[in-house]
């Protein structure tokens, strides 16, 4: 065959054969997410924050309310 020919073999002795492990791994370990458990309880911004929130709104939508 072609591959005999190359000259080239996947290598088959036991010294090239991936190990069977003895034990299995642990099991993987889900992520913390950063700043969860030192995290402050949520709360409004000072007084002196101001905060803006912009609504992009077609000029019918609002004749159509008045």
């Amino acid at each position: 065959t072609e591959e005999e020919e190359d000259g080239f073999k996947t290598p088959t002795s036991s010294d090239c054969k991936i190990p069977i492990p003895t034990e299995c791994p642990p099991a993987p370990r889900k992520r913390r997410r950063p700043g969860i458990r030192n995290s402050k309880p949520l709360s409004l911004p000072p007084s002196n924050v101001r905060c803006r929130l912009r609504f992009e709104v077609e000029a019918a939508e609002v004749e159509s309310i008045f």
